[in-house]
This record gives C-alpha cells, sequence and structure tokens, in this order.
C-alpha cells in the first residue's frame, strides 16, 4: 500500500485526519480528494414575545442538517424587538451579557440522542469554540429549551447560532462510512484505528 503520508501534499493530509479526527469518514474522503470545506450555519431562534414571557421550550434549528457537518463555534445574538434595526445595537450588546437568559440543549437522533448542556446554564456559557471540531450528521437536529431568569425589560429574540463547515460533493455525501473508509484506504491511507472506534 502506498503511503498517503508521502504522497499528498501535508495539508491535504492533515485535513483528513482532522476531519477522522472530528469523526467524519465521508469529510475525510472528501478532503483526500482536495474539496474544500465551504461555511455552513445552523441557527435556533427563540422569541421572547413580549415582557411577560419567560420561557421559550422545545425550539429547534429551522433547517434540517442535510450532510456531515463540523461545529467550530457556537455564538448567540439577542436583539431588543422594540427598536428599529441598526438604531439600539450598544444597547442590545450590554443587554445580551447581562440578560439573565438561560437554556438548555438536546441533540436529537434516530433512535435516541445526547444532552450537551442538560441543565439551563447562561448564554455565554454555552457559547464556546471546538479546535478539533463536533460533528453534526444529517440524522441530528438541536432542540434548545430557553428561560429567563429575570423579568425582561422588554420583547427580545434570541439567536443561537452554531457556525459549522461541510462539503457540497455528493460522490462523498452519498456514500456510507465504511464506503468512504474503502475509499481512504484506496488512496493509501491507514484508517484501521478509525474503523474499529465506531465512526
Amino acid at each position: 500500500m502506498v503511503d498517503a503520508a508521502t504522497q499528498y501534499p501535508p495539508e491535504i493530509v492533515e485535513g483528513v485526519f482532522a476531519m477522522l479526527n472530528a469523526g467524519s469518514a465521508r469529510l475525510a474522503y472528501a478532503r483526500a480528494k482536495g474539496v474544500s470545506l465551504v461555511p455552513y450555519d445552523i441557527v435556533v431562534p427563540a422569541l421572547f414575545s413580549s415582557a411577560g414571557v419567560t420561557a421559550v421550550p422545545d425550539a429547534g434549528n429551522q433547517e434540517k442538517i442535510q450532510q456531515d457537518t463540523i461545529i467550530r463555534k457556537i455564538d448567540y445574538q439577542i436583539t431588543n424587538q422594540n427598536s428599529p434595526a441598526g438604531f439600539d445595537s450598544i444597547t442590545n450588546e450590554f443587554f445580551a451579557l447581562n440578560s439573565g437568559i438561560q437554556a438548555r440543549m438536546k441533540i436529537v437522533a434516530a433512535g435516541g440522542g445526547y444532552n450537551p448542556v442538560p441543565d439551563f446554564q447562561p448564554l455565554e456559557l454555552i457559547k464556546r469554540e471546538f479546535p478539533r471540531g463536533w460533528l453534526l450528521t444529517y440524522n441530528n437536529g438541536i432542540k434548545m429549551d430557553f428561560q429567563a431568569s429575570v423579568p425582561l425589560p422588554f420583547a427580545v429574540q434570541v439567536n443561537v447560532v452554531f457556525h459549522g463547515e461541510t462539503v457540497y460533493w455528493l460522490p462523498a455525501l452519498q456514500m456510507s462510512n465504511a464506503d468512504a473508509f474503502r475509499a481512504l484506504q484506496a488512496l493509501g491511507y491507514n484508517v484501521n484505528g478509525y474503523m474499529n472506534s465506531g465512526l
């Protein structure tokens, strides 16, 4: 077998193993073929429609996750719904840091799922980066419950944004993980350790 590490440019090999470490053999195969990652953001919106609303349960991503997506960062924005857009940005920024809005999160999946944030946390604590990436697949959805721990002074729109990367290359995205592993082996990549890891 030809050793991929000596056959291909280092940035390609590094990209392949970065995708394998994140959990996606399909994205790894796309990177092996030189396909570039593209941005893909997933938004979970929640509207506190008036100052009297204290909870927004069961909010979810509106667009279905269509393919393997590596999440790099979670961020959020809180917007005062009572002021014209663009006229209250400083107030929005400071209010977002001290709004008292909390959330918990569940990743849903066929046959189950898991709770990365099982208890209510301030949004500022949910905001984070993922240096190695966090894989969400077409089987996943994001569900979040929101609550205001203190009374809100006005209606607010909360958007939690999952900044991700994916590829738009059908040969990889239509593969099973097993097929992607075989394709990587045919290109000279030693993926035995990953094949046995449950990917």
